[in-house]
Parts: structure tokens; sequence; C-alpha cells
């Protein structure tokens, strides 16, 4: 799937109104409604605060005009997010009236720029599942492993050195058979391989971001 990594922020001016949007990558609709209510606490001088927020995991979509005419909002945000895959996300976009009418096509246009902008500020990027994995090799087999995982790109989090070497590992779970034959043909069957857990990760330039990790 595709969702932001961090929370974006941006703005632009239309016509003397001022559009401020924010993008918040979220887990569960209880996440959403908190966020859109930070944002209300945030600007509480605004005219409008316009939402739109999916889970597609969880089948749920929801949107939010907040008095503007109906579907020139809530409706284009989400439909922005529909069209390009975006999930597990909530956009928040407050509106400062700066006294002049936009229409229903300029309103149109202008939420779904701030939330496009704030999209961008937030950086959109493939999540995918991801395992932790832990792997324990005899001294001898280091420095072809060290090698090959180095060449295949896999991503080792720590090294310990005791009675064997043991890596800690993040692996997307696409790549996990891939990688057991690996090191199953490069120890002769004699590494111990533990999968510790199953989580989901943003993978930003063939890199797994693991402080961004979440539970599946």
């Amino acid at each position: 799937m595709k969702s932001v990594i961090q929370e974006g922020i941006a703005e632009h001016t239309m016509k003397k109104s001022r559009f401020i949007g924010y993008a918040c990558h979220i887990q569960k609709e209880e996440d959403a409604l908190a966020y859109i209510e930070k944002i209300k606490k945030l600007h509480p001088q605004a005219r409008h605060h316009v939402s739109a927020y999916r889970i597609s995991s969880q089948i749920l979509e929801r949107y939010d005009d907040d008095n503007e005419p109906k579907s020139t909002a809530g409706l284009p945000i989400l439909d922005s997010l529909q069209r390009a895959e975006i999930d597990c996300v909530c956009v928040v976009v407050v509106r400062y009236f700066g006294g002049v009418l936009l229409g229903k096509g300029g309103l149109v246009k202008a939420y779904t720029l701030a939330s496009q902008l704030a999209l961008d500020a937030g950086e959109v990027a493939n999540w995918s599942r991801v395992e932790e994995v832990e792997i324990q090799v005899d001294y001898a087999q280091q420095g072809q492993i060290d090698f090959q995982l180095q060449e295949e790109n896999y991503q080792i989090e720590d090294k310990d050195y005791s009675e064997m070497v043991r890596y800690k590992m993040v692996i997307e779970k696409t790549r996990m058979d891939a990688f057991q034959n690996l090191i199953n043909n490069l120890t002769r069957g004699q590494a111990e391989i533990q999968i510790l857990g199953e989580n989901r990760a943003p993978v930003k330039a063939g890199k797994i971001l693991t402080d961004k990790m979440e539970e599946v």
C-alpha cells in the first residue's frame, strides 16, 4: 500500500482565502478522528475544517465538507486519495475565508491542491509487510555472509558477537523465501533462522524505515 511517511503540512492562498493542508498516517478510525480534532484545536478561528480519510483494509472511507457547498471540499480530497491509491491516511484542510467567493470549481481546485501539497510534504511511499529476523552463524561463515547480504541489499539492524555471530535484520516479506534459501545455501543448512515478528513499514529508496514500523 501507499501512505505518508510523516505528517505533512503545506498551505496556499487563493483569492485571499488561506488553505492549510495537513496529512497524517493512521491505522484506525480513532486515529483519524483524534487527528481531525487536533487540527481543529490548532485553528479555532478558521471558517472551515474539511477532512477525508480512508483505511481500505477496514473498507472505511469518510469525508466532511464542514459547511462548504456539497461535494466541493471533502469529497474531492477523498477522490484524489482514491485515484492515487493512498491508504491509511487522514487529510484535513483548514480554510481562513478571505472575503471572496470561489465558486464550486474554485473550491474543488483549492481543496484538492491543499491536500496534494500536504501529501507531498508528508512523503508518500510504499508500505510493505516486513519480518524481523535473527540468524546465528559460525564465525568461519561470517565473511561470505556479510558480502552476500551487502550484495543482495539485505538490511542488517544489529550484529552481536558471542559464541556465534548473531544478526538482527528486517526483511520485506516478499523476499523471505529468497533470503532463507540464500542463508541455507551459504551455511549448508547450519544457520539458525528465527522469525521474531511481522510488522509493516515504509520503504524509501530501498531502505526499510524501521523507526516508522508498526504492528499489522
